[in-house]
């Protein structure tokens, strides 16, 4: 009975479950269990798995990229020592070979990976062939024109892209031609020809695997007739010592440009010395065809029963060369005379002394070729004379005058300023003497202040004066260039006006200010004030400052623009230091600083062999150098 009443019971509950659980909607069906898709990697496809490039080339090998899930996939290529990226766009990965010594053969490893992380690889394997590239020649010109007996370089490069080792053979006849490595150039030396004659020039570059290359030269080697020159003017003459004059003349080459001709004048004199001519110099102005002589001091070969000169005569010739044939014209000229002064620049023209003190006074004589002497030193005025109130000397070999104003000397009726002459001649010269004065100012006392202001104003003075010596090289190195072809006529002339408009700037505002307080001091004795003396020194400073400035504008913008056109460095470079390193104690800008020279056991000064090139125009300025 109880095992019936089970079975029943199960059977009625598998029915139910049949039905659905018993609920009220028959109908309903089992709910089925989700799933996850599996991802699938990117496919790469090559065009080919193995390619072959010669180097230096570039290659571009085509692939393709899918994704059977549609998703975003991105492409990376690695390879070693050896350039290679994919390109989107072209659907391809481009490949740029190398420089190899021999064949090689390089892995490109090409990997796509989709956005799930999935990736596929694949790898090229890229032969690189070692292909030699023969030299390649480049000259700078395939034909030329050259004169006879004349030598020309034509610039050439030659280069290998293999970084081969290159010789070079030259192939010509009846023609000397030359390569050069260290000059990058071929240098053609030209026969003589009775006619104008061409010659061709083969040039072989030839590298170590074999690899050649030619590029042939035309030379056109014309006749070189020699040039030819005359002077207009043919008359004698007779030119008065330290002056200049100008001879003319006409020179013509029927195959070289004038401007590509070489001048060069030669002095000799026409009587028997073992002295060159002192002071003598030229000057040719090739496109005015213009001979400038400047003429010195000449040798002393006598006197008549006037005590004049007996003239020395020399012959001036005007060598013409096309670089291969020279023709000369001369002309001779006689020396008389002396005609220009010979300069004695006072330290100050103008002296302030106590009564009862000395002052000592310094000079330079400029332009006594064969040194000097003094003939009287005396009063100018004879009020003075009969005061006799000073006592005064002058010493040669210091180059200093010394003025004594006599205990009581001075005068309270303000008749103070005193004038003295110094009269001089040069050695050997006859007949001609030369004068200079200056002021003795006798004051009861000096200030101070006035001490002070009268050495500030000596120092304007000084600094003023003494730019006239860059000033002379400036126009020294300008002319040189000019001669030597270095620049045009009209390029010398803007710089002569340059220099010389820059010397005036400073000469007239120093001179100005120092003839301004020198007046001050004659007269009056406001300067002893310390208001005025301060004004005074202020205005000073300025003007130095402004006179230094203009000075180094002068070395620095302009004389050292011109010594830097000078291919051969003949001129060395001033330097901005330099300029400034002005001892109170140094006669000039050059002479007693010791980087330009030294003295002698004589107390001459010698420049030291840099500069000695500037030594002829100081010497033109200073006269005999020593130590004062």
């Amino acid at each position: 009975m109880n095992i019936a009443k089970l079975i029943l019971a199960f059977l009625f509950i598998t029915f139910l479950s049949g039905c659905g659980g018993g609920s009220g909607d028959s109908s309903s069906s089992p709910t089925p269990t989700p799933t996850t898709p599996t991802n699938r990697a990117p496919v790469i496809s090559l065009q080919q798995s193995a390619f072959t490039l010669p180097e230096n080339t570039v290659g571009t090998f085509g692939i393709q990229i899918s994704d059977a899930d549609g998703d975003t996939v991105t492409v990376t290529v690695n390879a070693i020592d050896i350039v290679a990226n994919y390109s989107e766009s072209e659907s391809a990965i481009i490949v740029e070979a190398p420089n190899v010594a021999a064949e090689q053969i390089f892995a490109v490893n090409v990997t796509a990976t989709d956005d799930k992380g999935a990736s596929t690889s694949q790898q090229i394997n890229v032969t690189v062939q070692n292909v030699n590239i023969k030299p390649e020649i480049l000259l700078d010109s395939t034909s030329l024109s050259i004169a006879e007996k004349t030598s020309r370089s034509v610039g050439i490069q030659i280069s290998d892209a293999d970084g081969d080792e290159v010789s070079v053979t030259i192939d010509a006849s009846d023609i000397t031609v030359n390569y050069s490595e260290t000059n990058s150039a071929i240098i053609i030396e030209a026969p003589e020809v009775t006619e104008e004659q061409v010659f061709s020039i083969i040039i072989i570059a030839t590298d170590v695997n074999g690899g050649t290359d030619e590029a042939e030269l035309l030379v056109t080697v014309t006749k070189n007739d020699p040039p030819s020159v005359r002077f207009t003017d043919t008359a004698e003459y007779q030119i008065v010592e330290r002056t200049f004059f100008t001879m003319p003349f006409e020179v013509s080459d029927p195959d070289t440009s004038i401007t590509d001709l070489i001048l060069d004048a030669v002095l000799e004199p026409n009587f028997m010395t073992n002295q060159e001519p002192v002071g003598f110099e030229t000057t040719i102005d090739v496109e005015n065809k213009i001979l400038r002589i400047d003429v010195g001091r000449p040798e002393i070969i006598g006197v008549d029963d006037n005590n004049n000169y007996i003239p020395a005569d020399y012959t001036l010739t005007l060598n013409v060369s096309d670089g291969v044939n020279l023709t000369s014209a001369s002309f001779v000229f006689d020396v008389i005379g002396t005609n220009e002064l010979l300069l004695l620049e006072l330290e100050s023209p103008s002296v302030f002394i106590v009564q009862g003190n000395q002052k000592n006074v310094s000079y330079n004589m400029t332009g006594a070729l064969d040194g000097y002497r003094v003939l009287d030193f005396y009063y100018l005025n004879e009020p003075d004379l009969e005061d006799n109130r000073l006592d005064f000397s002058i010493d040669i070999e210091t180059q200093t005058i010394t003025v004594i104003a006599k205990p009581g000397s001075f005068r309270s009726d303000g008749n103070n300023s005193i004038a003295l002459r110094l009269e001089y001649a040069e050695n050997d010269v006859l007949g001609k003497s030369y004068t200079k004065t200056f002021t003795v100012n006798i004051r009861e006392a000096i200030s101070q202040n006035e001490i002070n202001i009268e050495d500030k104003i000596n120092t304007l003075y000084k600094i003023t004066s003494l730019g006239s010596e860059y000033e002379e090289v400036a126009y020294f190195v300008n002319s040189y260039l000019y001669l030597s072809n270095r620049i045009d006529n009209n390029e010398y002339e803007i710089n002569k006006e340059n220099i010389f408009l820059k010397r005036e700037i400073w000469y007239a505002g120093g001179f100005g200010l120092v003839e301004l307080l020198r007046e001050k001091l004659a007269l009056s004795d406001e300067l002893s004030v310390d208001a005025e003396y301060q004004k005074a020194f202020n205005s000073i400073e300025r003007e130095i400052a402004r006179i230094d400035q203009l000075q180094l504008f002068l070395i620095v913008e302009v004389l050292n623009n011109l010594i830097s056109q000078d291919p051969n460095n003949l001129f060395p470079i001033f330097l901005e230091e330099d300029f400034f390193d002005l001892n109170a104690e140094y006669p000039s800008r050059f002479v007693g600083n010791s980087k330009y020279g030294s003295y002698n056991t004589e107390g001459i000064w010698n420049f030291n062999e840099e500069y000695q090139i500037i030594e002829p125009v100081i010497r033109k300025l200073q006269g005999r150098i020593n130590r004062n």
